[in-house]
Order: structure tokens, then C-alpha cells, then sequence
């Protein structure tokens, strides 16, 4: 569950995966770059929390330029284990 104060939001993660994916696909960056949450100091910061419609609107210009199934590939490809940082590091008990 999301706490009310990160509600419409996503994290600086999962939005990095959306414009690495978008630029493995050849998306041109005009398309989404001026998106908000997509400076280096906010998707740099595992703690920063960019909008949600930015990721969405980057996952809808990768499904038109390519099938929802090479995206979920690409995607998957670049999402190993670490790689989403605060977000996906292993539980330590």
C-alpha cells in the first residue's frame, strides 16, 4: 500500500527503467524529456518520487513505437536484482 503523501507518484527507479528503456527502443527523447522528475539530481536520488503520469507517458510512447512485449523485454533485460536500487536491495534479518 501507498502512504497517502506518495500518492500519483512512483520511484526515481522505476522511472529510470522507463527512460532506459525508452532510449534501448530509439523513443527520441523530445518526446518525453521535458517530463517532470526527469532531471539527473531527481532520478539519481532513490529517495526522490517523480510523477507517475511521467512513467506512464513514457510506457505509452515505448508501446507505440514498439509491441507491449519487446518493451516488457527490454525492460526485464535491464531490471536485474540491485538494480532498483533502495527499492529492490535484499531484507537483511
Amino acid at each position: 500500500m501507498v502512504p497517502n503523501a506518495h500518492q500519483g507518484t512512483t520511484s526515481s527507479a522505476l522511472t529510470r527503467l522507463n527512460v532506459n528503456a525508452a532510449r534501448l527502443l530509439g523513443i527520441p527523447p523530445a518526446g518525453y524529456a521535458h517530463l517532470l522528475g526527469l532531471a539527473p539530481e531527481h532520478l539519481n536520488d532513490d529517495l526522490c518520487r517523480p510523477p507517475a503520469l511521467t512513467s506512464i507517458r513514457i510506457a505509452e510512447l515505448a508501446t507505440v513505437h514498439a509491441h507491449w512485449t519487446e518493451v516488457a523485454q527490454v525492460m526485464t533485460r535491464q531490471s536485474e536484482i540491485g538494480s532498483l536500487g533502495v527499492w529492490d536491495a535484499p531484507r537483511r534479518r
